[in-house]
C-alpha cells in the first residue's frame, strides 16, 4: 500500500531509504508483504542483529521486490505467532527507531534497535505469481 506522505522515515536515517524509495516512488507500509526470510544472530561485539527478507508487490506499478531489512544493535524485541505463512499488514519505524510489525497472517511485533539498513535485492516486474 502506498504512503505517499512517506510516514516519518524521511527523518530517520535509514541507510538504502533512498534507493528504496527510487524502486517505489514512496516509502511503502509493506502491507501483504510475505516474510521469505527471518534471521537473527549475535555479532562479534555481542550486538544482536535482526535481518528479514521480504517480498514486495505494488500491484498498480506492476512491480516485484525482494527487500532485505536488517537492525543492527538490537536493544529489546517481542515478537509472536511466527508461522509457516508469515505476511505483514504494516511494517512501521517510529522516530526512536522502533520498528513495528503488524501481521495479517502469522508474525507480529516489535523491535527497537540502534540501526537499520534497507537493501533492494531484487526488483522486477510483477508475473502475477508469488
Amino acid at each position: 500500500m502506498k504512503n505517499n506522505f512517506m510516514s516519518n522515515t524521511d527523518q530517520l536515517s535509514i541507510k538504502g531509504r533512498d534507493k528504496l524509495i527510487s524502486e517505489l516512488g514512496y516509502w511503502p507500509d509493506f502491507c501483504d508483504a510475505k516474510i521469505c526470510e527471518l534471521f537473527f544472530r549475535r555479532g562479534t561485539d555481542a550486538e544482536l542483529e535482526l535481518s528479514l527478507t521480504l517480498q514486495y508487490i505494488d500491484m498498480e506499478l506492476n512491480r516485484e521486490l525482494l527487500v532485505k531489512i536488517v537492525l543492527h544493535g538490537v536493544l529489546t524485541m517481542r515478537f509472536d505467532e511466527l508461522t509457516i505463512d508469515n505476511v505483514i499488514d504494516k511494517l512501521s519505524i517510529s522516530d526512536s527507531l522502533v520498528v513495528e510489525i503488524e501481521a495479517a497472517i502469522g508474525l507480529f511485533g516489535h523491535c527497537k534497535c540502534k540501526a537499520i539498513d534497507i537493501d533492494v535485492i531484487a526488483s522486477k516486474p510483477f508475473t502475477g505469481q508469488r
